[in-house]
Formats: structure tokens, C-alpha cells, sequence
């Protein structure tokens, strides 16, 4: 379910995103709309990530979070050039299992 809420955007920022749109071929608010959305999931991915590479947060924990399995969550960890926040304990103690 869509509600209406209401923002407020700078008059140059706005006349961009409305020229745009229009250039688009698309209405203005289906494309803030989708703006807001992938801006949304950027800065999610982001922070997950951020968590993840500090420690505060385990790789099931980040990858249940932004709902993907775990290889795309490795997949997207090799787009931003972060590392697995795994040691090689880590990695021995699994292989005992």
C-alpha cells in the first residue's frame, strides 16, 4: 500500500529531477519515487556492509538483512572491495566440521 507523505526539496534540485523525468518520458513522482527507492537500497547495502566489514555484525546476520543468499552476498561484497571478515582459525576450525 503507497501513502502519501511529504517532503521538502530544493527548487534546483526539484526543476532537475522534473526535466529529467520529463526528458524520460516518466512522471515526475513514479520517478522520485524510484530515486528514493534505489536510494534507499544503496545506503542499506551500504551500512550493512559497514557493520559486516567492522565486525558488528556476522556475514548470516548482513545477508539476511538484505535479503540475499550467499552468493550474492560475496558477490557484492567483491563489487565494493571488501573482504570476507573471516580468519584463517576461522576457516580451519570449519573444516573440522
Amino acid at each position: 500500500m503507497k501513502r502519501p507523505t511529504t517532503i521538502r526539496i530544493d527548487d534546483t534540485l526539484l526543476k532537475a529531477i522534473s526535466r529529467f523525468a520529463k526528458k524520460a518520458g516518466q512522471d515526475k513522482t513514479q520517478y522520485i519515487r524510484f530515486l528514493l527507492l534505489k536510494g534507499f537500497e544503496e545506503d542499506r547495502k551500504e551500512r550493512v556492509i559497514k557493520l559486516y566489514s567492522n565486525g558488528k555484525m556476522s556475514m548470516e546476520e548482513a545477508r539476511t538483512e538484505l535479503e540475499l543468499d550467499v552468493w550474492e552476498f560475496l558477490s557484492l561484497l567483491e563489487e565494493r572491495n571488501k573482504h570476507l571478515n573471516v580468519t584463517t582459525e576461522d576457516w580451519l576450525d570449519s573444516a573440522k566440521v
